[in-house]
């Protein structure tokens, strides 16, 4: 067999078309040689980057009550996921695996370890989309005995009481620089959910370039919805809100209800301005804000490869 590069990639069903026409055989000896290659290049430990089919950072659509220690997963979601190792030290992706509708579990990874461990590779840990960021995962990655790294949704308990005490002391401050790219960051531990015991170290970031564009991307939905409503009231119409919305309006009203004037409530929405640009991750225990965040971008490697992966394998 042969490996065969080309200057001129082709379309992605170009690929998929090969893919299929690919036995299992020949799938598993590219990985494993490549594998190899890796091995021989240096690498000695990898980060499996677990890459869920949900969108990045809301669990709306996923579950977060999972009972079963072994099930680190997103509910029904018909999509697939990827575990991807990647290497500790540079981000090079090693090998992959794909998950069919959005699940993995704890064996899984525990056969991903052994895995490696064949192959004279180390497994540090799990890095996570903000999508597993629920009790039944971490309790899973616990009873695994495995370090982790995921995102976590701006909804969750442990963030938003990290972000009530520390948002105004780590803001433009540089003693919590933890990069030259303009962000802060400082690292506690947190009870992660209200209804759960599990506690847990919460790594609280600000991005000094993430806070304008959220921001004006918030004033510029605030202002365009006041204009639709308060057309909407010149017309005698009841006017609209959005529900996520409501919190950043007061509609005056007559003696009849009528809504007749609509006004943003300021000190609601100074306060949920003063929140962009914060993002949070959580860890198994306190590497440090720095080397958290510089863990969580090895993902940035594999994000791209499983991405083509998805599209060209059908």
């Amino acid at each position: 067999d042969e490996m065969l590069f080309s200057a001129k990639p082709h379309r992605d069903s170009w690929y998929s078309d090969l893919f299929r026409e690919l036995p299992e055989e020949q799938h598993l000896r590219f990985r494993t040689e490549w594998l190899d290659a890796c091995r021989e290049m240096g690498a000695k430990k990898v980060w499996l980057c677990v890459h869920g089919s949900g969108p990045d950072g809301d669990t709306a659509d996923w579950d977060a009550s999972a009972s079963d220690d072994n099930a680190l997963h997103s509910g029904n979601s018909p999509m697939a996921s990827y575990i991807v190792a990647v290497s500790a030290t540079d981000g090079r992706p090693v090998t992959w695996y794909r998950n069919e509708g959005g699940t993995v579990d704890s064996h899984a990874l525990q056969e991903t370890v052994a895995f490696m461990a064949s192959y004279g590779l180390d497994v540090e840990g799990a890095i996570m989309d903000p999508c597993f960021c629920t009790p039944g995962v971490v309790q899973s990655l616990k009873a695994a005995h495995m370090d982790y790294v995921m995102g976590m949704p701006r909804g969750a308990d442990g963030f938003r009481n990290m972000l009530g005490r520390h948002r105004d002391r780590i803001r433009m401050h540089t003693q919590y620089l933890v990069g030259r790219g303009g962000i802060f960051g400082i690292s506690g531990e947190e009870q992660l959910w209200a209804a759960h015991e599990d506690r847990g170290v919460v790594n609280l970031y600000f991005s000094s370039s993430d806070e304008s564009a959220q921001a004006i991307e918030m004033i510029s939905k605030v202002w365009k919805i006041m204009d639709e409503a308060q057309a909407a009231i010149q017309q005698g119409k009841e006017p609209y809100l959005p529900s996520e919305m409501e919190k950043y309006f007061v509609i005056e009203r007559d003696q009849n209800r009528q809504a007749v004037r609509i006004l943003h409530d300021d000190e609601t929405l100074d306060d949920d301005l003063q929140s962009k640009g914060f993002f949070g991750i959580l860890s198994s225990k306190d590497f440090g804000a720095q080397k958290v965040l510089e863990l969580y971008h090895l993902r940035d490697w594999a994000e791209i490869p499983c991405i083509m992966l998805d599209a060209q394998e059908g």
